[in-house]
C-alpha cells in the first residue's frame, strides 16, 4: 500500500518536471508564502512530534528547525526574481 503510494507521487512527479521551470517568481513565492503559512499554523503540533520522536524541547525545535526553515523561506522570498532574471 505505502509502496503504491510513493509510486503514484513519483510518477506523478515525472509527469510534470519540466512544469516549474515555466512558472512566474510570483507563482513560486506564493508557494513558500503557503508552504510558511502551514508551518507557523502547525507549529505547535511540529514542536509536540520534535518532543515525541527526538527528545527536542520546544525553543530547541524552534531554534534548529523551525525558524531557520522560516528564515531560508523568507530569503528565497526576496530574492527569487532577481535569481530568476535570464543571465547575460
Amino acid at each position: 500500500m505505502l509502496q503504491d503510494q510513493i509510486d503514484k507521487v513519483f510518477a506523478s512527479q515525472l509527469k510534470h518536471k519540466f512544469t516549474l521551470k515555466n512558472t512566474t517568481a510570483a507563482y513560486r513565492i506564493s508557494k513558500l508564502q503557503a508552504f510558511k503559512s502551514v508551518i507557523l499554523v502547525n507549529k505547535e503540533k511540529i514542536e509536540a512530534a520534535m518532543l515525541s520522536d527526538f527528545g527536542k524541547a520546544k525553543l530547541e525545535s524552534d531554534l534548529t528547525e523551525i525558524l531557520p526553515v522560516i528564515a531560508m523561506i523568507n530569503f528565497y522570498s526576496k530574492k527569487l526574481k532577481k535569481w530568476m532574471k535570464p543571465s547575460k
